[in-house]
């Protein structure tokens, strides 16, 4: 979890397996959910998707089922709507500050 922390500080674009497929994110929240889950909220800007048509889009992942992380040297800008919809969630780092 440290590569991704230190991407959504540093506001590093990332690539990585999630359910089936390999993806290119920038990971703008990490936050825990009102059941103790660690999730991470992404911008999903290319990469695998069961609607591809829809990219780029918000995505919320399971942070014990990324796999093959890979911090990229590509840096990405704040959205302002990057902590919208975690309402009640507790966030634990975040690319807006």
């Amino acid at each position: 979890m440290d590569d991704l922390e230190r991407a959504i500080r540093e506001r590093l674009v990332v690539e990585l397996s999630y359910d089936g497929g390999m993806r290119i994110v920038e990971p703008h929240v990490l936050f825990e959910d009102q059941e103790g889950c660690h999730l991470v909220r992404m911008w999903q800007v290319d990469g695998f998707s069961h609607e591809p048509w829809s990219l780029p889009q918000w995505r919320c992942f399971f942070v014990d089922k990324l796999a093959e992380l890979q911090v990229l040297r590509s840096h990405f800008g704040t959205r302002p709507d990057a902590k919208q919809g975690l309402e009640g969630a507790t966030v634990l780092v975040s690319a807006e500050g």
